[in-house]
């Protein structure tokens, strides 16, 4: 039988719950229910206990949660999703339920207490989890990087003199589709010329110019996991203060990949980089 994504990771949260002496947990982050379960659609939240596991979905997904999800018990709510996740916690016995403080809206909230339930605020248990990628989790995410980097190396023959940043925005994106991909990991961002000086620019109909560079920032989407990198050419031959940027810009790289190491600061990454900018006569 084909393992599915969320087989064992319950056991591991139930693992961490036990820890922090939490009884049941309430998932309703769209990316840890799928995580936890490998349930794809929009419309899903997870109970789980020491003893049991509850997915709580409505009618329309009911055939899809069965496809996808192995080792929990499914309830389709009959009548709106408070009353679902009362039952759910009325069938497991839990007395307090914990739930994502993050992601469960005021509203919603408010409608659980009414019910009875005893509800406690935490953070995101299964995001805690997440942290650590297991194999499969890393197959996806390097499938997600070769779609996009694979998607780039064919667009770079459309990146001259005339083309706009729209029309190779679109072909990137369609190139990345085309290789599987559900979606872009994000907004994709074609920034030429003056442009470029914008961290987070949108793709416009200006047309690429000889001497231009050209920024993208892209990724791909696989199995629910996305890719992000940027890369920027030169339309035609460099001249002598692109050469210059574009070696200072390596040497900051550079220099914040040797920084990087397990325990180190983000913010520190980042200095090493900056002060190698700043020093170049770039702050």
């Amino acid at each position: 039988m084909k393992r599915l994504p969320g087989q064992g990771r319950i056991t591991g949260l139930r693992r961490l719950m036990a820890a922090k002496g939490i009884k049941a947990l309430l998932v309703t982050r769209r990316e840890d229910v799928r995580y936890l379960t490998g349930f794809t659609g929009s419309t899903g939240t997870a109970l789980v206990t020491p003893a049991r596991a509850y997915f709580v979905t409505d009618f329309r997904y009911m055939l899809q949660a069965r496809r996808e999800t192995s080792g929990i018990s499914i309830l389709i709510q009959k009548k709106d999703w408070v009353s679902a996740v009362h039952d759910a916690a009325e069938r497991s016995g839990a007395g307090t339920v914990w739930f994502d403080e993050t992601s469960v809206l005021v509203d919603a909230l408010g409608k659980l207490k009414k019910t009875g339930l005893r509800l406690k605020g935490s953070r995101s248990l299964p995001e805690e989890l997440r942290q650590r990628k297991d194999a499969r989790e890393l197959a996806s995410i390097r499938k997600a990087v070769r779609r996009a980097e694979e998607s780039f190396r064919e667009l770079k023959k459309d990146i001259r003199p005339g083309a706009t940043e729209q029309e190779l925005g679109l072909k990137l994106e369609y190139l990345m589709r085309e290789k599987g991909a559900r979606k872009a990991a994000f907004d994709t961002i074609v920034a030429s010329g003056r442009n470029g000086a914008l961290p987070h620019a949108s793709a416009t109909n200006r047309r690429i110019k000889k001497g231009d560079l050209v920024t993208f920032d892209f990724g791909a989407e696989a199995d629910g996991y996305f890719s992000d990198m940027t890369r920027t050419i030169c339309v035609g031959r460099p001249s002598e203060k692109q050469r210059e940027i574009h070696g200072l810009v390596m040497s900051a790289q550079a220099a914040a990949i040797r920084t990087v190491r397990p325990g180190a600061l983000c913010k520190a990454v980042d200095d090493a980089a900056r002060s190698v900018i700043k020093n170049g006569g770039h702050a």
